[in-house]
């Protein structure tokens, strides 16, 4: 599934083929033997990469760095403890990490969860 993920990466690398498409892009170009199928590529980042392409990944990339950079600038004006950055860094490193060699990304209880890390790079604390 990896591999097919990346040929389809590589075939539609600028705009991807769209979120949640891998299943039906699987589908129509891969060999479909006795009715079995795959709707996921066991890799969320390949996934990822193939379903928004280099554009999408980009932008997700930006929002990323965009919120490690404002969590470290609440650090620097004392609205967070400089072991918040460090607790959620260690929480996405977690994520990403597990989402190589899982879809775990796609499951709803994980997505709450990474709902709630980015919840608490945002919330202000009192730090005094």
């Amino acid at each position: 599934m990896i591999k097919f993920g990346i040929e389809q990466f590589k075939e539609f690398f600028l705009v991807g083929y769209g979120v949640g498409g891998f299943e039906q892009t699987f589908k129509l170009y891969y060999n479909i033997l006795d009715g079995y199928y795959a709707n996921h590529t066991q890799n969320d980042i390949i996934e990822l990469l193939g379903e928004f392409g280099i554009i999408g990944s980009l932008l997700l990339a930006y929002l990323l760095i965009s919120y490690f950079v404002l969590i470290i600038r609440r650090v620097k004006k004392d609205k967070l403890t400089i072991l918040h950055p460090v607790l959620i860094l260690i929480l996405f490193l977690t994520l990403l990490i597990n989402s190589m060699v899982d879809f775990s990304l796609h499951i709803p209880a994980i997505q709450y969860f990474l709902s709630t890390i980015v919840a608490i790079g945002l919330t202000k604390f009192n730090t005094k």
